[in-house]
């Protein structure tokens, strides 16, 4: 067996091109798979096996500075945002709406309510108004269609009251940035090792 190490995008011309026998789809190849190569049958190959994943995606924060360092501040952004339209937004990254912290695809049980994932916008913008937070700056990496997704959140932050520039770097960069504390809003995804919420927790 090779394991070839490549990025979604070159991994899927390589299958097409017969070069390797699996690849991830990339955003928005989604339905032109489905189309060209059909669904897998019980989620097993051959086709596109399109199951639930154990992914998140997900606004992450710098907690050592004010307002971020507020627990209701974080909670507004939460309320902000509309996750129905955002999960249109971003259909091509095949996106379900979060209510928690360990995704579908690994839940044991029923899953808690989480009144923080509602969309109360009257709520987000009263605790955006309190804490005076007027303007923010969300980082994202180019590529993967993060673009959409953080032009939806701006909309949804626009409406309770709060700027949003949208800063947008190489993934090298934004990793960098990430670890040496210079980025406070950004985007980011986790993907569980195995099937256990214990990868996510």
């Amino acid at each position: 067996i090779v394991f070839r190490v490549m990025d979604s995008d070159a991994a899927y011309v390589a299958f097409q091109q017969g070069r390797v026998d699996v690849a991830p789809l990339p955003a928005g190849a989604r339905r032109q798979a489905l189309r060209t190569y059909g669904p897998a049958e019980r989620g097993r190959g051959p086709g596109v096996v399109d199951t639930p994943r154990p992914t998140l995606y997900f606004l992450a924060f710098q907690l050592d500075t004010p307002p971020r360092d507020d627990v209701e501040v974080r909670r507004a952004f939460s309320r902000a945002i509309d996750r129905a339209a955002l999960v249109d937004a971003g259909r091509d990254l095949e996106l379900d709406a979060g209510r928690w912290i360990v995704p579908p695809a690994l839940q044991m049980g029923a899953p808690a309510l989480c009144d923080t994932c509602l969309h109360l916008p009257s709520l987000a913008a009263a605790a955006f108004k309190r804490a005076g937070v007027t303007e923010v700056t969300l980082t994202i990496d180019a590529e993967g269609g993060h673009e959409r997704i953080a032009r939806r959140i701006r909309t949804d932050l626009a409406r309770v009251g709060v700027e949003v520039a949208i800063e947008t770097l190489p993934f090298d960069d934004y990793l960098a940035g990430i670890e040496a504390g210079e980025i406070a809003l950004y985007r980011f995804g986790w993907q569980a090792q195995y099937a256990s919420p214990g990868a996510m927790l």
